[in-house]
């Protein structure tokens, strides 16, 4: 799908990609002093390149904390 943080933050610049709805169904947080995870489980409707598309999807992200702000160093997302 996409290759980069640059591809992904683009396809929403864009328009390619447009987020129309998101439901949060769960979310597990997890902290260890400057590094963190996050896991969320949400119900997505979206528009990709003009084709309507729904979807229940996961949601990982590994944060670090840099100068006491938290940043996201990798993320994924996979079809639940």
């Amino acid at each position: 799908m996409f290759t980069t943080k640059e591809d992904d933050l683009e396809s929403y610049r864009s328009g390619a990609l447009r987020i129309t709805n998101l439901v949060e169904e769960s979310l597990d947080v997890q902290e260890d002093g400057e590094t963190g995870v996050t896991r969320t489980v949400a119900a997505v409707d979206a528009v990709q390149g003009g084709a309507v598309m729904s979807a229940r999807l996961r949601y990982t992200r590994l944060w670090v904390r840099e100068d006491g702000n938290w940043r996201v160093l990798a993320a994924t997302f996979v079809p639940v």
